[in-house]
């Protein structure tokens, strides 16, 4: 039997509290194996035809072409993933970066100033605010730089990188991507 999480109103939980409602499930043996893992389901035949279309559209067509559900006949299984990559570029308060004239910002830099946790409204914070500092420190460095772009270096870069990806799609042997995908999943969680 699958107990079911009270939360009012329910569609307001933050993602971290449905998260561990649903690790707690599985892991207390109310939850499903399938060839992919454990899952849970969410219910929602309940519903009508046209609440689901209207408010769960996205939702149902993402069952139907990945589980081959119709979510106003049967549950819609679950799986616990990764939503959000905090950024991996790191950079100083301006947006540098260790390379010389690269910046970032945004979900793409890691200015670490939400520690290891990362919320909703920040990402706006971040792109803004260190945003607004990468340009204005990328356009100085423009000015300020000695050594004009080398068009030769950056063609070459770019071959490099070019092959790189064509030797990485075409290799045989090693893992299956499912297999690694599984097996972070299991370290992940």
């Amino acid at each position: 039997m699958v107990r079911y999480v009270k939360m009012d109103p329910p569609e307001l939980a933050p993602r971290d509290i449905v998260t561990r409602s649903m690790m707690t499930e599985i892991e207390e043996g109310r939850g499903f194996v399938g060839p992919w893992g454990p899952y849970l389901n969410v219910e929602v035949t309940h519903l009508n035809a046209r609440i689901i279309e209207e408010r769960l559209g996205g939702s149902r067509e993402l069952a139907q072409s990945f589980a081959e559900i119709d979510p106003e006949r049967k549950p819609i299984p679950v799986i616990l993933a990764q939503h959000y990559s905090m950024g991996w570029i790191s950079t100083g308060n301006e947006g540098e970066t260790c390379v010389p004239g690269v910046f970032a910002a945004g979900e793409s830099a890691c200015v670490s100033i939400h520690v290891a946790n990362r919320l909703g409204g920040n990402s706006i914070l971040e792109t803004l605010v260190f945003g607004r500092r990468v340009r204005i420190n990328a356009e100085r460095y423009g000015r300020e730089a000695v050594t004009p772009v080398n068009d030769v270096l950056i063609t070459r870069e770019a071959a490099d990188w070019e092959a790189f990806i064509e030797d990485m799609c075409s290799r045989e042997g090693g893992k299956e991507t499912c297999t690694l995908e599984t097996e972070l999943q299991k370290t992940m969680e």
